[in-house]
Order: C-alpha cells, then structure tokens, then sequence
C-alpha cells in the first residue's frame, strides 16, 4: 500500500474529513482541527491523538510479492491504527458542554457517513480500501490513554483504521522459467 509515511497521510486523512464536516457549521475554520496529544492542544478544538498501532492479524498478506519478471518484494506489514477524538470547545462555560456535545453528534455522523479511505488515494491499486470503525474501550483503558493530568478525563470518542499497510523494501531476485522441454519415452 505504501511507504512508511502512510501512518502520517491517514492522520491527515482523517483531519482533512473532518475539516469538512464541521467549518464553517461548528467551527469557523479548518485550522482548529489537528494532529494532538491530549495535553498538548494548543488552539485545538478537534484533536486526533493516535495512541496506539498494533499488528492487524486478521488481515495479513503472506507470500512474496511480484515486482516485474526478475525481482519479488516481501509481505508488506498491516497495522491497526487506534486514535482519540479528543474536544475542547472556545465557548463561554454556559454554552460549552453544548458546543462540545453538537460536535460529538456531528464527529460520529462524519466518520459514519466516511467510513472507508480509499488504498488509491494513498498511492495502492493493490491493497484493501481502510474502514474506519468506533470502538467501545473501557472505562479504564480510556483513564490510560488520557495523558492530561492537569485536566480531569472528559468524554472523547475512539476510532481505529485498518488495514494500513506499510510495504517492505525487502527484495528478492528470482529467476523465472524461460525454456520448457519435454520428453516421451516409449
């Protein structure tokens, strides 16, 4: 699917669709919508904090992979990519739980009307399209991912995307079979 760098382009996939859907509904423009820890916002209202990449072993591409007549690469790695949507409306306190939770809505309805990133928009004619899925982690799993000390957990929303293939650079030469000859005895 593709270099080492599509752990960033899906990042910023995800931001871009959310760019989308909420300027200039929710907010009044694409800038207040990033790549964050939760503890390092900045001017953030929207942020997308991956917090974890693991092994994606239900789907798995075993087997060499065909690179012209003379040359084989081997199996690309696919991951799992888990993020938190972390939001922190600018409202005045009278209103902010307000304008957090209208975003939440529109964050879920966004991801549920996008649900798949194209593998050929991310340079693959070959791998799977990506889905993109909200998970339930519990209640302590997300206390975990909360880096934040200074702030007290607030509701967020987890999503993975997968499966994200990184190909390997590994090669191989092969040699293919050019002549055939074949003999009856009687």
């Amino acid at each position: 699917m593709g270099k080492y760098s599509v752990i960033a382009e899906v990042g910023e996939a995800l931001t871009d669709i959310l760019k989308k859907g909420l300027v200039p509904e929710l907010l009044p423009d694409g800038s207040q919508v990033g790549l964050c820890a939760p503890d390092e916002r900045g001017d953030y209202v929207v942020g997308l904090y991956l917090y974890d990449i693991q092994l994606n072993d239900s789907y798995r591409v075993t087997g060499m992979q065909n690179r012209g007549l003379r040359e084989q690469s081997f199996p690309p790695v696919d991951l799992t990519l888990s993020y938190m949507v972390i939001v922190r409306s600018a409202s005045d306190i009278q209103h902010r739980s307000a304008a957090e939770h209208r975003m939440l809505g529109r964050i879920i309805q966004i991801f549920h009307d996008t649900n798949t990133l194209k593998a050929e928009d991310f340079g693959s004619a070959t791998a799977p399209d990506m889905r993109i899925e909200m998970i339930h982690p519990s209640r302590e799993e997300m206390k975990s991912i909360w880096t934040n000390e200074k702030e007290q957990f607030r509701t967020s929303l987890f999503y993975t995307v997968a499966p994200v293939e990184i190909d390997s650079e590994r090669t191989r030469r092969v040699g293919r079979v050019t002549d055939v000859e074949i003999r009856i005895d009687e």
